[in-house]
């Protein structure tokens, strides 16, 4: 289930970035928890769109999709007892983090 979830924030990132963007995956392991970061250089999230990034149906229109993928990834996430964050990268881009607990499979 995790590996749906980094697809879709990989396949976002590549949607968000121009051709000569970069999207980074990161991942570390601290006091028993998994962390995977997938940050991108794109335009990032509008402030409009930012607080109810995570609802079902909620898109910044920028690409065609239902806005049912970051829902159904936090879904996911919180199933694994983890937590999924989007983090604003300045000047512009974007960093969502998945944070699951270490024995997770």
């Amino acid at each position: 289930k995790i590996r749906r979830v980094l697809i879709n924030l990989i396949k976002n990132a590549l949607e968000a970035i121009s051709e000569a963007g970069e999207i980074k995956i990161i991942s570390s392991v601290s006091s028993g928890w998994l962390q995977i970061s997938v940050i991108d250089n794109g335009p990032g999230v509008s402030r409009k769109v930012k607080e109810e990034l995570f609802q079902p149906f909620v898109t910044d229109g920028k690409t065609q999709g239902t806005g049912l993928g970051l829902a159904i990834c936090k879904k996911l996430v919180q199933e694994h007892h983890g937590r999924l964050e989007y983090i604003p990268v300045e000047p512009h881009g974007s960093r969502f983090d998945i944070r699951i607990p270490q024995n997770t499979k």
